[in-house]
């Protein structure tokens, strides 16, 4: 079906929701359109988890990469610039998945260098011979 799609999830303060949504909505159809992409993209989002200070945002989207040269790099670099305007807007690099590979670029932007050889040390500290959670996260040198 030449379709890509995937979710993404974040967590938000009450009072950024609709600036968090408007952000990636407004990112992905713009990028659709710079790249030239078939269709309409698709987009949706649902608060499964509400809290006292905010609310998870779950977002689920897809293109059509039929005749796309490069189709996979394009559709890294909407979702890339997607998780950007999230953060930007106040939501968090994740709610539940996990930074991972496919967030861990955002964490320099996120936490301290000093933060960031603390949670070098501690894994090292668990994992010496760096068996668990090889290049995830800020455990990628």
């Amino acid at each position: 079906y030449h379709i890509v799609g995937e979710t993404m999830e974040t967590s938000v303060p009450w009072s950024k929701i609709h600036a968090v949504c408007d952000a990636a909505t407004n990112r992905l159809h713009e990028l659709h359109k710079k790249h030239n992409i078939p269709g309409t993209p698709y987009m949706s989002y649902r608060i499964p988890q509400i809290y006292h200070t905010g609310v998870c945002i779950y977002f689920m989207f897809a293109i059509s990469v039929k005749g796309i040269k490069n189709s996979i790099d394009i559709f890294h670099s909407i979702e890339h610039s997607m998780r950007e305007a999230i953060i930007e807007n106040g939501g968090s690099i994740s709610h539940h998945h996990g930074v991972g590979k496919l967030r861990k670029d955002f964490m320099t932007d996120t936490i301290s260098p000093a933060s960031i050889e603390l949670l070098k040390q501690i894994k090292h500290s668990h994992d010496p011979n760096n068996i668990f959670g090889i290049r995830n996260n800020v455990f990628y040198d």
